[in-house]
C-alpha cells in the first residue's frame, strides 16, 4: 500500500469505542493510519484507543461533511497525490474467488489491489476517485469494474481535481462529492472483484446515528436529487423501505466521455 489513511471518527469511545472497528481491523495487520476527531472528544479518543494517531479538527459538532473536507485540506497541506478515507465502521474485506463466489480477504489486498488498478489503468490521470465494491454487488458484477458508482465509506481520493465537500450537507456529503467529479469529467472507478462492508447504515451507536434516527435521510436524498437529476435517477425505496441516490450510468457516460461513450 502506497497511500495514508485517514478515519473521520465521532462519538465511539468509551462504552460506545467497539463500534469503531475499523480501527482494530487495521491495527490487526499492523496498518498505519490517522483518525480525526473533534477537540472535544480528543481526551476521551486517546483514552479508549492509546496507540492511534490522532488529529484534532478545528470545530466541534460541523458534522461529517466538515471532517472530510478537513481531510482533503489536511491530505492537500501534506502534499499527498491521494489518499484513502475509510468509515470509523468497516468490519470486514472480501475479494471475487471466482464469478459468483466471495470470499474473505484483507485491508492490505484490498486496499492494495485497488491501488494497483488504478495505477495501471490507462486514464489513471483522469481517475480522481476509486473504490472496493460492496459484497451483495460483487458475485453478481460482469466486469472487473464499474465507472460512475456511488463510493464515499472506502474511497481513494484523489487530492489534484479540485473539488470539495460541501460543508453545508448534513448527509450524503459523499454522493455530492461523487456527483461534483461526473459533471466536472473526473472518473471514478468500483472494482468489482474487491470488496468491503460496513456496519448497516444509521444502526450503530455514535457517528449519525442520531442523525439518521431523526429520518433525515429521505430529505437528503430527494435534495441531492433535484441538484443532480442531470446524471441520476428518480429514487424510489428498494424492497427494505431504503431509498438512496443512484447515478444514471449512461448519462454520466455520455457527460464524461461524449455521446459516444
Amino acid at each position: 500500500m502506497k497511500y495514508p489513511i485517514y478515519i473521520p471518527t465521532k462519538g465511539r469511545f468509551g462504552k460506545l469505542a467497539k463500534f469503531a472497528k475499523t480501527i482494530p481491523l487495521l491495527q490487526g495487520e499492523k496498518i498505519p493510519f490517522t483518525c480525526f476527531v473533534e477537540p472535544k472528544e480528543l481526551k476521551k479518543y486517546k483514552k479508549s484507543f492509546p496507540k492511534v494517531d490522532f488529529v484534532e479538527l478545528k470545530d466541534n459538532d460541523r458534522g461529517i461533511a466538515f471532517a472530510r473536507q478537513s481531510i482533503l485540506d489536511y491530505a492537500r497541506m501534506k502534499k499527498v497525490k491521494r489518499y484513502w478515507q475509510l468509515d470509523d465502521d468497516v468490519v470486514a474485506f472480501y475479494k471475487l474467488e471466482k464469478p459468483g463466489k466471495v470470499g474473505e480477504s484483507n485491508a492490505k489486498k484490498v486496499l492494495g489491489g485497488v491501488e494497483k488498478f488504478v495505477h495501471g489503468h490507462k486514464n489513471k490521470d483522469r481517475i480522481a476517485l476509486a473504490t472496493p465494491q460492496v459484497p451483495q454487488l460483487m458475485w453478481c458484477a460482469k466486469k472487473e469494474y464499474a465507472y460512475f458508482a456511488i463510493m464515499g465509506q472506502c474511497i481513494l481520493t484523489s487530492t489534484f481535481s479540485g473539488r470539495n465537500y460541501n460543508t453545508d450537507l448534513l448527509l450524503l456529503s459523499d454522493i455530492d462529492f461523487v456527483l461534483q467529479h461526473i459533471h466536472y469529467r473526473w472518473l471514478m472507478v468500483a472494482l468489482n472483484v474487491l470488496g468491503f462492508r460496513t456496519s448497516k447504515m444509521g444502526h450503530t451507536k455514535g457517528g449519525l446515528y442520531k442523525t439518521y434516527r431523526e429520518g433525515k435521510r429521505v430529505e437528503a436524498v430527494k435534495f441531492i436529487f433535484s441538484k443532480w437529476k442531470k446524471y441520476c435517477k428518480p429514487p424510489k425505496p428498494d424492497a427494505t423501505g431504503f431509498i438512496n441516490v443512484l447515478i444514471d450510468g449512461k448519462k454520466a457516460r455520455q457527460h464524461v466521455f461524449g455521446k459516444k461513450g
